[in-house]
């Protein structure tokens, strides 16, 4: 975890970066802290690469006033990591091996989305075994489900974004990724927004 990553190919390799600072807690209680889960899981560089997309997103994230992410690796294993946070951010793998469903995991993120934080899943934390899916889109409205949804790899161009503050800044651009496809909705996609 100390060794160089690549999140975003080639130009972006860090040759050494700093040691990677988990759940270190933000000693100002007047900040707004928004913990990162990240899989441990290795891959080979450039694929499914957890540690180093969180470790990208807490440093834009440090660049907002008034925020403190805090990054966990598979759960946080501080008992004062979760509470407090007013958003947990979960990436990693999904399916059988998804990281928010082992052990008491499931009521532990029920509690959150039940006290209003918010629940944001990146790339494969989307997948959830088929007896999961209604828990899942009630919690998070929408869920990739094996035998309905599907994956894919393509190029895809995105020029125009719809009037929403996550966009600030954002230009249009061409990404070649994996997508998850055919995902199931809550009802009347309620509580869902599409972006992309």
């Amino acid at each position: 975890l100390g060794t160089g990553y690549s999140v975003l190919g080639p130009s972006a390799v860090a040759a050494d970066p700093a040691p990677l600072a988990v759940e270190q807690l933000p000693t100002d209680p007047t900040l707004t802290k928004i913990v990162l889960v990240a899989g441990s899981n290795a891959f080979r560089p450039g694929e499914h690469e957890y540690v180093g997309g969180v470790r990208v997103l807490a440093d834009l994230l440090r660049q907002t006033p008034g925020v403190a992410p805090v990054i966990a690796l598979d759960w946080p294993k501080k008992a004062e990591t979760l509470p407090g946070a007013k958003a947990v951010v979960f990436f990693f793998d999904g399916g059988a091996k998804h990281g928010a469903l082992k052990d008491d995991r499931p009521a532990e993120v029920r509690k959150l989305a039940d006290a209003g934080r918010g629940l944001v899943q990146l790339h494969q934390t989307a997948d959830y075994p088929k007896d999961f899916g209604d828990r899942a889109r009630q919690l998070v409205g929408g869920a990739w489900e094996p035998g309905t949804s599907a994956r894919a790899h393509w190029v895809a161009e995105f020029k125009d974004f719809p009037d929403h503050p996550i966009f600030r800044g954002v230009t249009p651009f061409k990404i070649d990724d994996g997508f998850l496809t055919g995902n199931k909705f809550a009802d009347g996609k309620a509580g869902v927004t599409p972006l992309l």
